[in-house]
């Protein structure tokens, strides 16, 4: 696996597995050791993930909107190496799905500050490579796919994490210059209503 390079604007920082990321980045950003564009990430071979640190200028009930670019970045970065049968779709509150079937989650996560602004907000984004070494039997597992199994088993996780940041990074200008109507007209033309995510 090659390490990824990321736009000049996110510093990555690496753990070994993708289970790490979201603990580490909710560390570093509550005890001020990483700010806005820190990038934890990971990728081995069964996931890749990465978690954006960022810091708000809006206030806290638009914070939500980085759900739907969250899942939009994904979806651009996927549709860049999975087959183009394949059907990308997202199901609120953060369901990533190829073919209908889950492959990842995108989650926001936020300091309790009231009403207030907050200081941070971690971004998460994680999908599915490859099957689990204790993978259900086939076909008692619907609801769930991996790129593997979408025919990508040739994926080069840290490709798809260092595609994931670029599209981020894209997503992250355009709503700044223009808002959240591209990212959500992007995220409803692909909305999957019949798949609501379970928590």
């Amino acid at each position: 696996m090659t390490d990824p390079i990321f736009p000049p604007l996110l510093s990555g920082h690496r753990r070994d597995s993708a289970s790490e990321v979201p603990a580490a980045a909710l560390r570093g950003a509550a005890a001020h050791r990483y700010g806005a564009g820190d990038l934890v990430w990971a990728a081995d071979s069964e996931q890749a993930a990465l978690a954006l640190v960022l810091e708000p200028e809006v206030p806290r009930d638009r914070c939500g909107e980085m759900l739907c670019l969250g899942a939009v970045a994904f979806g651009g970065a996927a549709g860049a190496v999975i087959p183009p049968e394949v059907a990308i779709t997202y199901s609120w509150p953060g369901g990533l799905r190829l073919n209908g079937a889950l492959v990842g989650t995108a989650e926001l996560v936020l300091p309790d500050t009231g009403d207030a602004t907050p200081d941070w907000m971690v971004l998460t984004l994680d999908a599915a490579l490859l099957p689990p070494r204790n993978r259900p039997e086939p076909g008692q597992e619907m609801d769930r796919t991996t790129f593997w199994d979408e025919g990508c088993g040739d994926m080069n996780p840290g490709a798809l994490v260092e595609s994931l940041s670029k599209h981020l990074v894209n997503w992250l200008h355009r709503w700044e210059d223009e808002g959240f109507r591209p990212v959500h007209e992007q995220w409803w033309g692909r909305r999957d209503t019949a798949a609501p995510l379970a928590r």
